[in-house]
Parts: structure tokens; C-alpha cells; sequence
């Protein structure tokens, strides 16, 4: 479960009934814990989690921010459309962010409230799909996202300093060199691409990088 003291003490509970919460040997109250920990952040119980979706040709990769929260009806009169099916009619209303993990040539996603609990849990984009996809695997699932490109990993933590340093010099400040590309270091790539002629989707990629480099030369 990962829980940390403080988490424990918080949101640990007792389903086995036994009058001890133990999340190392009870399998109840370790399930049972994890749920709590979920439903105090905010769980909704029916409500989706993470869908992918399509984008339209001409979506404003420059004006997208992974941060923004739309409801599901903005985005599909912009064009946004779930892969398989069609949005339900509750959904529509329901608030929703899109995310590109791997970038505008990879799998896009319209992440629910639903998500953001998960990364409550583990703030990691990643570990909160894969927690979303075995899920739905384990639901009967069969199709998982599509393709993602195998010519544009993402880059390592020294070529992310290397990259934001880079950036930062370049005119493009990100704000801080750790390594770690956030939302700032996210803009200020993208403010790249777009003054280069690239797709400015901010995606920390070896594609990115190479081009980051070269114009530094």
C-alpha cells in the first residue's frame, strides 16, 4: 500500500474486524485501507477514470496546457472524440484535462477527477494509467492504448538538466535546473517549438532534445 506513518495513522482501517488495522499480513485491511485512502481524496464510485481519445487535425497544441480542466462537452466541440464509442451523455458534463504522455505523436487522454485521486495516491502520470488500464483489463478489456512512438523515448534525468540549461539559455527560462521537467520547463520547451516551427506539445522527448541541441550549436 506505500502507506507512510502519518498516511497510516490517517487512513488505515480495520475491515477484518479483528480490532487491528494490519496492511503488512491482512489482506482485508490492506485493500480496505488503500479504498479509504482513495474515497477521503475525493473517489467517485462509477465515475470514469482515464479514456483515450482523439484529437482533431489543427488542435491547438500551442494553447493546450496539461493542467486545464474543461468540461468534456468543450473539448468535444473542439473536436475531441473518445477512440471507441461516443461520450455518454453524463460524461459530457464532467470535468476532464487531456494529457500526451508521450507527446502529440503518441496516445492522447482525457483524464477524469477519478485520475487525479489516483496521483494522490502516487503522483506519477504513468503509474496512474497503469493503475487505470489494469483495471480495466481485469474489467474485461481487452484493447489498450494505441502505439507509442518507439523512435522518441523520454530522455533521461541529466539530459533533462542538460535540456533545461540549454532551454534557459536559449532565451526559453525554465525557471530552475533539477532535472525534473514540470510545468515550467514544459512551457518553456514549448516556446521553443513554436518559435522553431515544431509541434509545441512540451513533450521532454529524444526528438525534442536533439533539436534543443542542435539549434544550441
Amino acid at each position: 500500500t506505500q502507506f507512510i506513518p502519518t498516511t497510516y495513522m490517517e487512513r488505515a482501517v480495520d475491515i477484518h474486524g479483528d480490532g487491528h488495522r494490519d496492511i503488512w499480513t491482512t489482506e482485508a485491511d490492506a485493500l480496505g485501507s488503500a479504498a479509504n485512502l482513495l474515497a477521503r481524496a475525493g473517489w467517485q464510485t462509477g465515475a470514469p477514470v482515464v479514456t483515450e481519445v482523439a484529437l482533431p487535425e489543427g488542435f491547438d497544441f500551442a494553447g493546450w496546457e496539461e493542467r486545464d480542466r474543461r468540461a468534456v462537452s468543450a473539448w468535444a466541440m473542439d473536436g475531441v472524440r473518445p477512440v471507441s464509442g461516443e461520450w455518454s451523455p453524463d460524461d459530457l458534463y464532467r470535468p476532464a484535462r487531456i494529457l500526451l504522455p508521450a507527446g502529440a505523436s503518441g496516445p492522447a487522454f482525457m483524464a477524469f477527477t477519478n485520475f487525479d485521486v489516483i496521483m494522490r495516491y502516487n503522483n506519477s502520470t504513468a503509474y496512474a494509467l497503469g493503475v487505470s488500464y489494469l483495471a480495466k483489463r481485469l474489467s474485461g478489456l481487452d484493447a489498450l492504448p494505441g502505439d507509442w512512438p518507439q523512435d522518441n523515448p523520454p530522455i533521461t534525468r541529466s539530459q533533462a538538466r542538460e535540456l533545461q540549461q540549454t532551454l534557459t539559455d536559449l532565451g526559453h527560462d525554465t525557471r530552475g535546473v533539477d532535472g525534473i521537467f514540470g510545468a515550467n520547463s514544459r512551457a518553456a520547451l514549448k516556446s521553443f517549438q513554436a518559435a522553431n516551427g515544431l509541434t509545441p506539445d512540451g513533450y521532454a522527448g529524444r526528438l525534442a532534445y536533439e533539436a534543443v541541441m542542435a539549434r544550441a550549436q
